[in-house]
């Protein structure tokens, strides 16, 4: 059972550290070429997470720089809400897809979620691996 246990920690690790890496890159080349305008939250989207209860994600409308009118919904969501609405908000959008758009500012929630993944995928995969010697030897 223990060997099984190890095994998971070591998948699950490396699974965790190389999404967090590669959910930062795409962060980065989001913010890279992302365009800011104004906006208004217009409503809140309550969702039930695993670990933090229910958290309100804005939705939120914009219009692109060529005037074409947009609404999405942020993908992290903050409990208690940090808006609320008919609260003025900066939006950035991609250019190429601007149904993509995320409000400036909420980029520190993902950030912390995916720098907690990177230091703690190492632990679990290097646990995992130390059980697995102490097992095998």
């Amino acid at each position: 059972m223990l060997t099984v246990f190890s095994i998971f920690a070591v998948v699950v690790g490396i699974g965790a550290t190389f999404n967090a890496v590669k959910s930062l890159r795409q962060r980065r080349v989001f913010n890279s070429r992302a365009v800011r305008v104004s906006g208004v939250v217009v409503d809140l989207k309550w969702q039930h997470t695993s670990g933090a209860g229910r958290v309100a994600m804005p939705i939120f409308n914009y219009y692109t720089r060529e005037g074409h009118p947009m609404q999405a919904t942020e993908t992290v969501g903050t409990n208690p809400p940090r808006f609320r609405p008919g609260h003025p908000v900066v939006v950035l959008y991609d250019p190429h897809e601007p149904y993509r758009a995320h409000l400036e500012g909420m980029s520190w929630v993902a950030t912390g979620v995916q720098v907690m993944s990177m230091v703690l995928g190492p632990l679990f995969a290097v646990a995992g691996l130390v059980a697995l010697a102490v097992i095998l030897l």
